[in-house]
C-alpha cells in the first residue's frame, strides 16, 4: 500500500509541476474579425512573470502554424502579438 501511496504522490507532484508552469498564457485572440478575412486574425500573449521570458523555438500548431524565432523575448509583464498579417495590424492599431 505504501507503494502505491508514493507514486500518486509522484504522480500529482507532476501534475502540480506542470500545472504551475503557466507563465505566458494566450491574452486575447481575434479568431472571426469583421469580414471574415483570415488575414485580420491575431493572438496576444502575455508573460506573467516579472522576469523576461525567452520563447525561442516554441511553436503554435493546430490552427496557426507559427515557429518563433532565435531571440524571441516577452519583457516581463509584457505583451506581444502574432498576426497572420503584421503590416495590416499594424495599420489597423495606430502602428504599434
Amino acid at each position: 500500500m505504501r507503494f502505491v501511496f508514493v507514486l500518486l504522490a509522484c504522480a500529482l507532484g507532476v501534475s502540480q509541476s506542470v500545472s504551475a508552469d503557466s507563465i505566458v498564457v494566450f491574452n486575447e485572440v481575434m479568431f472571426h474579425p469583421t469580414g471574415n478575412e483570415a488575414l485580420g486574425e491575431w493572438l496576444e500573449l502575455h508573460n506573467q512573470n516579472a522576469v523576461d521570458v525567452d520563447i525561442s523555438g516554441w511553436s503554435l500548431t493546430d490552427g496557426v502554424d507559427f515557429v518563433f524565432p532565435e531571440g524571441t523575448i516577452i519583457k516581463g509583464r509584457g505583451y506581444l502579438v502574432v498576426a497572420s498579417d503584421v503590416a495590416g495590424f499594424a495599420a489597423a492599431n495606430g502602428g504599434q
